[in-house]
């Protein structure tokens, strides 16, 4: 298949635009069109067998991750059935092509963990029919509830650890208000974490929930908090969650940590989340 390629995309100029019959390709220079197919393939493969690189199937979203030509990629497809579907991403813009620019966005501004490398959309009729973002992922990430889980489970393990990571985690989300970026989806399971000599690093998924260069309330910190909060592993007690507050506060030179924490255990318990001892 031939792709008729323009110079450079709109928003960088290290993109490049590529038509293919009705897919259209927005990708890094650096990723040949080549690539980007046998990576789709790659995706449409992993759902035969034991879909081990299956890391996500639902309705709406569907995510791999695999490795190819020595880089870790991930695939995000996103699936638009239903003309409820159709016409509220026509009237909204597609949550794919969101997540692309945003995920580029955040690049630009330093947060590099996960690397947007493509857009591939197919219309018809102006209706999305198809779209895939593809990203390169640094090795060894995983989910913030999964590494919570198995990294400080056990009671036994020590406190000055769980303290360590938790001050930088904080860290993490400090950089992100200062700069701007918040997430409308903040459950743990969107923050990816990676541990190397007792460091860690911190990345976010689903691009497309974020929200850039607007002032953050203070509804919208609230919310955030209480996200985490309800989806965070029961064995950080309440003593850990406002240590983690006050930490996150002093960073952000707020001073209202009092009237905030009670606020989060308000909505929270409002949401069925039980306070862990």
């Amino acid at each position: 298949m031939k792709a008729r390629t323009h110079p450079h995309h709109k928003w960088n100029d290290s993109f490049s635009v590529a038509k293919m019959d009705r897919w259209q390709v927005f990708s890094r220079e650096e990723w040949k069109i080549e690539n980007l197919q046998e990576i789709l393939n790659r995706h449409g493969d992993s759902f035969s067998g034991g879909k081990e690189c299956v890391v996500k199937e639902g309705r709406r979203t569907v995510v791999t991750l695999f490795e190819f030509a020595g880089r870790t990629v991930c695939v995000k497809e996103y699936r638009s059935k239903g003309i409820g579907l159709k016409l509220k991403e026509l009237l909204r813009g597609s949550k794919a092509r969101k997540a692309w620019v945003k995920g580029n966005e955040i690049f630009k501004r330093g947060i590099t963990a996960i690397n947007p490398v493509a857009l591939v959309e197919k219309r018809r009729w102006g209706y999305l029919k198809e779209a895939f973002l593809i990203m390169e992922s640094h090795p060894g990430f995983v989910d913030l509830r999964s590494y919570a889980r198995d990294g400080f489970g056990d009671p036994q393990r020590g406190r000055t650890r769980k303290r360590v990571f938790m001050r930088q985690l904080a860290a993490f989300l400090a950089g992100l208000y200062n700069l701007k970026i918040a997430h409308r989806d903040l459950k743990i399971t969107n923050i990816l974490v990676k541990e190397i000599d007792h460091r860690w690093s911190f990345a976010l998924t689903d691009w497309e929930d974020l929200e850039l260069d607007k002032q953050i309330t203070s509804n919208r910190l609230v919310k955030g908090l209480v996200q985490m909060n309800t989806s965070d592993p029961l064995f950080f007690s309440v003593r850990d969650r406002l240590w983690f507050l006050r930490e996150y506060f002093t960073l952000i030179g707020r001073d209202d940590v009092k009237r905030v924490s009670r606020e989060v255990i308000r909505r929270s318990e409002k949401r069925g989340w039980a306070a862990p001892i």
